[in-house]
């Protein structure tokens, strides 16, 4: 069987890398049930019935994302071979006519496997008994209902969470569709980046009360969050904050509040310097347990998230506001910065 090692991968694509770390899983179980879940109830072989394992194709007229090759409980062989798709891609029907024709043979099957439930109705009107279809959602509840004590399956499920790949992408409705129109139509982005220009009016004097000298400040949307990006005079770690809304978590990785976009808080810094410095300093890492009883969430040593550029988040919910207003906003970043100038002043010097 081919060898594939985890961290061991060139893929670059995210749908290229969602497959292999698919394939080393199923390489890792090696179990008969959970390829008779992959396979549509077929027989399998439940001793080590894998026989071999393809990562992507090229070169050819159609390149599947994979193929497992299995033994069945008769002996016969058979390959499923395996088309990924993510958020990003949907499903082209002859993409996967190409790779029945140039390789599906005999008992062989083709598995379609994406984000969207609406995708199954498509893989229906094909009509064809050799394409099998899952979810990226179904195969994740299949895979914590039956090995949930497994640290590594764990680790897997998590990555697709946070990812964004196992979540769930249906086709816009027509109630999303008017929600869009609205959005549009009363100029949101305009008047969101209106107020986040305002308020930039104002940090100076604000962060200055709590002894924190701002060099600069400037209104964009990136990294999930959209918002105010603050960089400060003379911070010795090149330290920024930003505050604003945070609604995507595929770069930040740290859990939206209730799973919805919310006012946030964050401090930033470079990786090297964080590991460096902070996460060696016994007395703030001391104050970030009082902050984090505050309601702060602390990155120090990665136990926050994998994105290191990511110190500390605060964050609250838009829900219950009467109004977005400057005055709202500057009052919400003047009882943050409070709680971070009285818990957490030692992490002020690197400011």
């Amino acid at each position: 069987m081919k060898e594939l090692n985890v961290f061991m991968n060139n893929f670059k694509q995210p749908e290229n890398i969602l497959t292999f770390n698919f394939l080393w899983i199923i390489k890792y179980l090696n179990d008969g049930k959970f390829l008779k879940f992959l396979s549509r109830g077929l027989n399998i072989a439940q001793d080590d019935p894998i026989i071999n394992i393809e990562t992507v194709f090229g070169g050819g007229e159609s390149n599947p994302d994979g193929a497992i090759t299995i033994k069945l409980q008769d002996d016969e062989i058979i390959t499923i071979y395996i088309e990924s798709k993510t958020h990003r891609l949907g499903i082209d029907t002859g993409q996967l006519m190409r790779h029945i024709s140039n390789h599906v043979r005999k008992n062989d099957l083709l598995l379609v496997i994406t984000p969207r439930e609406s995708d199954r109705k498509i893989i229906k009107d094909l009509n064809m008994n050799k394409i099998i279809f899952l979810t990226w959602q179904e195969i994740a509840k299949y895979l914590y209902d039956n090995f949930s004590s497994n640290q590594i399956i764990n680790e897997f499920i998590e990555y697709g969470n946070k990812e964004g790949e196992f979540k769930v992408m249906n086709d816009l409705t027509n109630e999303d569709i008017q929600t869009l129109i609205s959005w549009h139509k009363n100029k949101l982005n305009d008047r969101l980046e209106h107020t986040f220009q305002k308020l930039c009016e104002e940090l100076v004097p604000l962060f200055k009360k709590y002894n924190m000298i701002v060099q600069s400040a400037s209104v964009g949307d990136k990294w999930g969050r959209n918002g105010v990006e603050i960089q400060f005079e003379k911070s010795s770690l090149g330290i920024w904050a930003f505050f604003g809304i945070y609604y995507n978590e595929n770069d930040h990785k740290i859990p939206l509040e209730n799973g919805k976009p919310a006012l946030a808080f964050f401090i930033d810094g470079t990786p090297a310097d964080i590991r460096a410095n902070i996460d060696k300093d016994p007395v703030l890492l001391k104050e970030f347990r009082d902050l984090e009883k505050s309601g702060y969430k602390c990155n120090d040593n990665g136990r926050l998230t994998s994105n290191r550029w990511r110190l500390i988040s605060y964050q609250s919910s838009l829900e219950n506001i009467d109004s977005f207003s400057v005055s709202y906003l500057y009052d919400e970043l003047d009882k943050i910065l409070k709680l971070l100038s009285e818990k957490g002043k030692s992490l002020l010097k690197y400011l």
